[in-house]
């Protein structure tokens, strides 16, 4: 029976539950779903485009009408391109370009002018009309070789006159009127006038009906002094006009010992044919003048005195010991052009010479032609050579290298004598690589 009434009363307890929690939500009040704002519609200005001072980027900006507080803005860095390229006197274009991510935003692109670059004039060059008559300035813009400005103009002329004893000098000097363009100044030498008094001359008339007459000359005695000067041409008492000196006779000014200096114009094609100047010890100046085509054999021996010497072009034999022993000769120079096809044997030997530059027209070096020349360090010879004689460099004890213009294979087809006895040589320069001896 008990057990029964806690049965009764459990069941009693969770009906009163269930009932309290119907009747309490039944009471309950809905909740109120809130209202949604309205949505704002954007009423956009026209966009601005601004570009940086120096046109790296732009900045691209529009505006709300409704609410100025709402703005979009985007900066984008632009790229560059030279569209039309600057010249000396001509300017060029240049593009920079911007896109932008927002759609809203066009591409932007601003055309800007390039300043013309202006002449970069490279260093003025002077050249003088042949009889020193006028003087031309030039100078040439590197950026582009058609931009050339020239001015000539003539010269004023100041005058020194030659005498016997002396050289003259006329001094040609221009002054330009464009600044730049520096004054120049040329000065040149007036050979001293032709020494009558020192020289004897002889006739010789034609022996064909083609041959034209002419006059050889000679020293009047050994005993002349200083200075000679060779005429041009020569006026005898009996000669109607004056008559060429083309020829100096064998020798013609041997031994004469005081002679210092010789001028031997251009109308001589022969200069001897044996010891035309040999002995002359105390010769310092030697002026061969362009036209002279031959040096006799010994025409300069022992003329211990001449330490330097140019050869013209038109020259086509050095002569066989032409130079010979001429103790201080250091220096010799062949014109441009020169026609000398062969150094003759001993032409420059027991000279004093340490460098040399043999001209691209010899085929040939003769046996001894730098005998001895112990002093000589440097020599260049061309591919034109196909002949190098007996002893040409025996002695030379200061060449250690030749420098050779041809390949190694054409250098094996030289004809070589036993030409470096005595020499320090060991290795030939060849354009495609070394040689060693």
């Amino acid at each position: 029976m008990k057990k029964v009434s806690i049965i009764l009363f459990a069941l009693f307890l969770a009906f009163s539950t269930f009932a309290g929690c119907k009747k309490k939500n039944e009471n309950k009040e809905t909740p109120v779903t809130p209202e949604t704002p309205e949505t704002h519609t954007h009423d956009w200005g026209e966009v601005t485009y601004t570009w940086s001072s120096d046109n790296l980027s732009c900045t691209a900006t529009r505006v709300c009408k409704g609410d100025a507080s709402h703005k979009e803005e985007e900066t984008k860095a632009a790229t560059y391109k030279v569209s039309v390229e600057a010249e000396c006197e001509k300017e060029g274009k240049g593009t920079y370009t911007v896109s932008f991510t927002n759609e809203a935003f066009a591409s932007q692109v601003k055309e800007v002018s390039i300043s013309a670059l202006g002449h970069d004039w490279e260093g003025a060059t002077y050249e003088w009309a042949e009889d020193y008559s006028s003087c031309t300035a030039t100078r040439v813009c590197s950026r582009d070789h058609e931009h050339v400005e020239t001015e000539t103009i003539e010269p004023t002329l100041n005058q020194k006159l030659p005498t016997e004893d002396e050289d003259g000098l006329n001094t040609y000097t221009v002054t330009f009127q464009n600044a730049a363009f520096t004054s120049q100044t040329e000065e040149v030498l007036v050979p001293s006038l032709p020494t009558l008094s020192k020289l004897e001359f002889t006739y010789h008339a034609p022996e064909t009906e083609d041959d034209e007459a002419y006059y050889s000359v000679k020293a009047l005695n050994t005993e002349i002094s200083g200075r000679v000067t060779i005429p041009l041409t020569y006026k005898g008492e009996s000669d109607e006009e004056a008559i060429q000196v083309t020829r100096i006779d064998a020798e013609g000014f041997r031994n004469c010992a005081e002679i210092t200096y010789v001028n031997i114009p251009g109308s001589i094609d022969t200069i001897g044919s044996d010891y035309a100047f040999a002995g002359c010890e105390k010769l310092e100046t030697l002026i061969l003048n362009e036209g002279i085509k031959v040096v006799g054999r010994r025409a300069f021996q022992n003329c211990y005195s001449l330490k330097s010497l140019y050869l013209p072009a038109s020259l086509e034999s050095t002569g066989r010991q032409g130079f010979q022993s001429c103790q201080t000769l250091e220096t010799v120079i062949f014109a441009e052009g020169s026609n000398v096809s062969i150094i003759e044997s001993n032409s420059f030997a027991n000279t004093i010479l340490k460098e040399i530059i043999i001209p691209n027209k010899v085929v040939e070096i003769g046996g001894n032609a730098f005998y001895n020349c112990e002093l000589l360090e440097k020599i260049t010879i061309p591919d034109t050579v196909t002949k190098i004689g007996t002893n040409a460099f025996n002695y030379c004890t200061n060449l250690t290298a030749i420098d050779y213009e041809g390949t190694k294979e054409q250098w094996s087809n030289i004809a070589l004598s036993d030409g470096w006895k005595g020499s320090s040589l060991t290795t030939i320069h060849c354009s495609d690589g070394d040689i060693t001896l």
